[in-house]
């Protein structure tokens, strides 16, 4: 007949191989990938720089959304009322097919006081879903922006879709709590 101890070492050793492979499971699920999102077009309808003579009214324009790393420099952007169509590769900011929902802005870098200029708004890659993967989008006493996603638009709805990682995470915790189980009952 096996001991306590024997039992209690066989059960840990269980617990072990479990989580080896629930690890082994996970590192085999692959990541959500990512989709650019670049900028086609953007006009800017006014600066919110003080009117100064001693200060250009000249835009220093940047996108930057919620979460990013760093800022995206517009720097072709140096005039009002003046729509620029020479971002060929600029990629703003990066949207996954779970991903809520980013809070994105465009800035006037100010000489004095803060950078605010554009009023926040959502891009999500349920925007790319018709259009082709474009997105245009016009707040009319700032700014018009044309987004384009075509990465986006492939992506399937996701009401009531679970993906790969929600599935493994839920598995992991069930062999968790099995190995709890199995071990607390010793």
């Amino acid at each position: 007949m096996a001991t306590l101890g024997g039992v209690v070492r066989l059960k840990l050793r269980i617990v072990f191989i479990l989580l080896w492979y629930s690890s082994i499971l996970l590192s085999w699920v692959p990541a959500e990938p990512a989709a650019n999102v670049t900028l086609q077009s953007i006009e800017i309808f006014q600066t919110h720089e003080p009117d100064n003579p001693v200060v250009t009214d000249d835009p220093e324009v940047y996108f930057k959304c919620e979460g990013d790393q760093s800022p995206t420099s517009l720097s072709s952007v140096v005039k009002i009322n003046v729509t620029y169509n020479n971002f060929t590769q600029l990629t703003v900011t990066q949207l996954s097919n779970s991903s809520d929902c980013k809070t994105c802005k465009v800035y006037d870098k100010d000489t004095f006081g803060d950078d605010n200029f554009g009023s926040p708004f959502q891009l999500c890659a349920s925007n790319f879903a018709s259009n082709a993967g474009v997105w245009p989008f016009e707040n009319t006493t700032e700014f018009s922006a044309v987004f384009s996603c075509p990465t986006c638009a492939s992506f399937p709805p996701t009401s009531g879709v679970k993906n790969a990682r929600n599935w493994t995470g839920e598995l992991l915790i069930t062999i968790l709590a099995a190995a709890f189980f199995m071990f607390g009952g010793a």
